[in-house]
């Protein structure tokens, strides 16, 4: 059970996260062919962000009720036929249609697979098995950037979405063909009817704090992964292949970083983790515009390696608090993790299009530091540091 949940929901993971970063790679091609600016390739990427996060609570609810196996399966099919859509696009608005149409696909992902993660692994191995999902998660990310951003220079970016749509259509026929066991589907729901916590039981001072947290770790994730690629070849001359390859490289130190954070906080406690990654995550933004390409490079591996370190740490974190009622609080976290979080990419582009793109590593590194002073607010110790305290904060 432990280990086709893991390839499930790790294969998944990868698949989800390649139509999210299929689209950085595009931007310069999708700028030019409906003449965008800035602030309005911003809001592109938050048409498809903000579906992905609002979709992201209704689906934990149905994670808790009906299981994560269908919810996968109709979660990319979507996801593919938004990409079909985005391929026939006549229009800006036809294309804002099928970004919609991809985010609200992927947006099922997150609350179906940690729920099923949640359930194979109890708290002593949470962190490391969330690690190996980040780290699978990772292989979709840095292949994706590479494969789109290399398919759309050789053939045009409608052949992108083509073999998109075919990968999402391909992976849901897989998990429908070797999915034999029982779907799983929350404890609250399926096996302690009578005990089920009211949401306004659920949410402890913990958890709220965790919800937060993942608005500005959302901004984090959603302006480096959205304008990485426009500020190398606008403000650093980069060709869009080797610019595509940078942040396939950022997301490839990212992988490792998650595997490591994950199985850290499992040995070091989850808040003390949060602290030195958000500091270092400001530490290594900021410096970013003001260095050499050569230095520039070195930023940006070790940048990626703290940034997606925060992933699983807070997963396991939620999961950790959650009790069992993982479907739900996990859609809760992820409607801020992308849907609130989904205003960053226009800021982002309002300040790069007004005060130049290296502005847009500033406001990251300032992000970082909010990141930082919301984690130190978490009531300490976390669960993993002290045997029992979840049960306490219940009654708090």
């Amino acid at each position: 059970m432990k280990k086709m949940s893991l390839t499930i929901a790790g294969i998944g993971h990868a698949i989800n996260h390649s139509f999210q970063l299929m689209i950085p790679p595009l931007l310069p091609f999708l700028a030019i062919e409906f003449n965008l600016n800035l602030i309005e390739i911003g809001l592109l990427v938050t048409a498809f962000v903000a579906a992905y996060g609002v979709g992201q609570l209704p689906t934990g609810i149905l994670a808790d009720k009906v299981g994560a196996k269908n919810l996968i399966i109709f979660g990319l099919t979507i996801c593919a036929v938004g990409s079909l859509v985005a391929l026939f696009s006549p229009n800006i608005y036809i294309l804002l249609a099928g970004f919609v149409i991809m985010g609200a696909g992927g947006s099922t992902y997150h609350p179906s697979g940690l729920t099923m993660l949640s359930h194979a692994f109890d708290e002593k191995g949470r962190g490391h098995a969330m690690g190996l999902h980040g780290l699978a998660g990772s292989v979709g990310q840095i292949a994706s950037p590479i494969a789109s951003g290399g398919i759309a220079v050789l053939q045009g970016w409608k052949i992108t979405f083509l073999i998109y749509a075919l990968l999402g259509f391909g992976f849901s026929i897989f998990v429908f063909i070797r999915w034999r066991g029982k779907d799983v589907v929350s404890r609250t729901n399926a096996q302690a009817p009578k005990q089920r916590n009211s949401l306004r039981r659920l949410l402890s001072k913990a958890i709220i704090i965790v919800f937060v947290l993942a608005i500005f770790q959302g901004f984090l994730y959603q302006i480096t992964t959205s304008f990485l690629i426009l500020y190398l070849v606008q403000a650093r001359s980069y060709d869009v292949a080797i610019a595509s390859l940078m942040l396939s490289l950022l997301l490839a130190t990212g992988g490792v970083g998650q595997y490591v954070s994950g199985a850290l906080s499992d040995r070091l406690g989850r808040k003390k983790v949060l602290i030195v990654l958000s500091l270092a995550c400001a530490g290594t933004a900021l410096p970013i515009p003001m260095v050499s390409n050569v230095i520039l490079v070195i930023l940006v591996l070790v940048f990626g390696f703290i940034l997606l370190g925060l992933i699983p740490t807070t997963n396991a974190l939620m999961s950790d608090l959650a009790k069992g009622s993982f479907g739900v609080l996990f859609g809760i976290y992820y409607l801020f993790a992308f849907g609130v979080s989904s205003a960053g990419p226009p800021i982002a582009g309002f300040l790069g299009e007004n005060f130049g793109l290296g502005s847009i590593f500033y406001f990251s590194a300032g992000i970082a530091i909010i990141c930082l002073m919301i984690t130190l607010l978490i009531p300490a110790p976390t669960l993993n540091e002290q045997k029992g305290w979840a049960d306490g904060i219940q009654n708090s």
